[in-house]
Protein backbone atom coordinates (compact mmCIF):
# COMPACT_ATOMS: atom_id res chain seq x y z
CA UNK A 1 0.00 0.00 0.00
CA UNK A 2 1.59 3.42 -0.73
CA UNK A 3 1.48 6.05 1.67
CA UNK A 4 -1.86 6.91 1.71
CA UNK A 5 -1.34 10.99 2.66
CA UNK A 6 0.73 11.54 -0.53
CA UNK A 7 -1.99 12.67 -3.22
CA UNK A 8 -4.32 15.22 -1.68
CA UNK A 9 -5.34 18.80 -0.25
CA UNK A 10 -4.10 20.16 2.86
CA UNK A 11 -5.87 23.80 4.48
CA UNK A 12 -3.70 25.14 7.45
CA UNK A 13 -4.70 27.67 9.51
CA UNK A 14 -2.98 29.91 11.82
CA UNK A 15 -4.55 32.13 14.71
CA UNK A 16 -4.32 33.95 17.91
CA UNK A 17 -1.22 35.51 16.75
CA UNK A 18 0.50 32.15 15.51
CA UNK A 19 0.06 30.39 18.84
CA UNK A 20 -2.22 28.23 17.28
CA UNK A 21 -2.97 26.09 14.48
CA UNK A 22 -5.81 24.17 12.82
CA UNK A 23 -4.67 21.53 9.66
CA UNK A 24 -7.22 19.49 7.77
CA UNK A 25 -6.59 17.15 4.59
CA UNK A 26 -8.24 14.79 2.71
CA UNK A 27 -6.13 12.30 0.60
CA UNK A 28 -6.76 9.58 -2.07
CA UNK A 29 -3.89 7.98 -4.04
CA UNK A 30 -5.91 6.94 -6.67
CA UNK A 31 -3.49 9.25 -9.42
CA UNK A 32 -0.58 7.05 -8.29
CA UNK A 33 -2.05 3.71 -7.86
CA UNK A 34 -3.28 1.02 -10.32
CA UNK A 35 -7.10 2.07 -8.65
CA UNK A 36 -10.07 4.38 -9.75
CA UNK A 37 -11.08 6.80 -7.81
CA UNK A 38 -13.90 4.91 -6.17
CA UNK A 39 -11.94 1.94 -5.48
CA UNK A 40 -8.84 4.39 -3.99
CA UNK A 41 -9.49 4.55 -0.19
CA UNK A 42 -10.27 8.37 1.29
CA UNK A 43 -8.43 9.43 4.09
CA UNK A 44 -9.17 12.24 6.35
CA UNK A 45 -7.25 14.17 9.02
CA UNK A 46 -7.70 17.02 11.22
CA UNK A 47 -5.33 18.77 13.44
CA UNK A 48 -5.36 21.32 15.94
CA UNK A 49 -2.08 22.22 18.44
CA UNK A 50 -1.79 25.44 20.21
CA UNK A 51 1.64 27.14 22.58
CA UNK A 52 -0.47 27.12 26.13
CA UNK A 53 2.94 29.07 27.42
CA UNK A 54 6.09 30.94 25.36
CA UNK A 55 8.36 32.84 27.65
CA UNK A 56 12.00 33.87 27.29
CA UNK A 57 11.91 34.16 23.50
CA UNK A 58 10.92 30.54 22.79
CA UNK A 59 13.61 29.26 25.08
CA UNK A 60 11.05 27.86 27.14
CA UNK A 61 7.33 26.84 26.19
CA UNK A 62 4.20 24.22 26.34
CA UNK A 63 3.11 22.94 23.00
CA UNK A 64 -0.14 20.77 23.01
CA UNK A 65 -1.80 19.30 20.20
CA UNK A 66 -4.84 16.83 18.88
CA UNK A 67 -5.21 15.06 15.97
CA UNK A 68 -7.44 12.85 14.65
CA UNK A 69 -7.34 10.56 11.21
CA UNK A 70 -9.96 8.69 9.22
CA UNK A 71 -9.02 5.64 7.22
CA UNK A 72 -11.09 3.38 4.77
CA UNK A 73 -9.46 -0.18 4.00
CA UNK A 74 -8.37 -0.33 0.33
CA UNK A 75 -10.16 -3.86 -1.14
CA UNK A 76 -11.34 -4.44 2.37
CA UNK A 77 -7.69 -4.48 3.97
CA UNK A 78 -5.68 -2.09 6.29
CA UNK A 79 -2.25 -2.31 7.00
CA UNK A 80 -0.41 -0.52 10.11
CA UNK A 81 3.34 1.04 10.15
CA UNK A 82 5.07 2.92 12.28
CA UNK A 83 8.66 4.13 11.72
CA UNK A 84 11.12 6.37 13.68
CA UNK A 85 11.63 9.95 12.26
CA UNK A 86 13.93 8.68 9.95
CA UNK A 87 13.91 7.85 5.67
CA UNK A 88 16.73 5.57 6.55
CA UNK A 89 15.26 3.51 9.57
CA UNK A 90 13.08 0.39 9.21
CA UNK A 91 9.50 0.04 10.52
CA UNK A 92 9.18 -0.37 14.60
CA UNK A 93 5.98 -1.99 13.91
CA UNK A 94 3.78 -3.71 11.17
CA UNK A 95 0.41 -5.31 11.18
CA UNK A 96 0.59 -6.76 8.12
CA UNK A 97 -2.78 -6.87 5.85
CA UNK A 98 -5.68 -7.12 7.97
CA UNK A 99 -9.22 -7.07 7.27
CA UNK A 100 -11.23 -4.15 7.88
CA UNK A 101 -13.66 -1.59 6.72
CA UNK A 102 -11.93 1.77 8.29
CA UNK A 103 -10.72 2.44 11.40
CA UNK A 104 -10.04 5.92 13.47
CA UNK A 105 -6.41 7.09 14.77
CA UNK A 106 -7.20 9.43 17.41
CA UNK A 107 -3.74 11.15 19.20
CA UNK A 108 -2.47 13.69 21.90
CA UNK A 109 1.12 15.22 22.04
CA UNK A 110 2.65 17.74 24.67
CA UNK A 111 5.88 19.18 24.83
CA UNK A 112 7.97 20.96 26.93
CA UNK A 113 10.98 22.89 26.78
CA UNK A 114 13.12 24.61 29.38
CA UNK A 115 15.88 26.09 27.97
CA UNK A 116 18.32 23.08 26.62
CA UNK A 117 16.12 20.35 27.84
CA UNK A 118 12.89 19.41 26.55
CA UNK A 119 10.59 16.69 27.41
CA UNK A 120 7.60 15.26 24.77
CA UNK A 121 4.88 13.01 25.11
CA UNK A 122 2.66 11.65 23.02
CA UNK A 123 -0.17 9.04 22.76
CA UNK A 124 -2.24 7.40 19.41
CA UNK A 125 -4.98 5.02 19.67
CA UNK A 126 -6.33 3.27 16.73
CA UNK A 127 -9.71 2.96 17.13
CA UNK A 128 -10.90 -0.49 14.54
CA UNK A 129 -10.87 -3.65 14.61
CA UNK A 130 -7.35 -4.04 15.81
CA UNK A 131 -8.02 -2.26 18.99
CA UNK A 132 -10.86 -5.12 19.21
CA UNK A 133 -8.54 -7.89 18.59
CA UNK A 134 -5.89 -6.73 21.13
CA UNK A 135 -8.73 -5.96 23.99
CA UNK A 136 -10.20 -9.81 23.52
CA UNK A 137 -6.81 -10.75 23.64
CA UNK A 138 -6.49 -8.77 26.57
CA UNK A 139 -9.85 -9.95 28.50
CA UNK A 140 -8.65 -13.54 27.81
CA UNK A 141 -5.56 -12.93 29.93
CA UNK A 142 -7.23 -11.48 32.40
CA UNK A 143 -9.70 -13.61 32.89
CA UNK A 144 -7.07 -16.50 33.24
CA UNK A 145 -7.35 -18.16 36.93
CA UNK A 146 -3.67 -17.14 38.29
CA UNK A 147 -2.13 -20.46 39.90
Amino acid sequence: MPNPETDGITYKHFFFNDRMTVTGGWFNEWLSNDLNFSESADHFTGRITGLAKYYNEGKQFIHMGLGVRYTEAEKGQLRLRGKNESNISSNYVDTGLFDANDLINLSVEQLWSLDNFSFSAGICIVAGPMLMMVMSSLKDIISQPVM
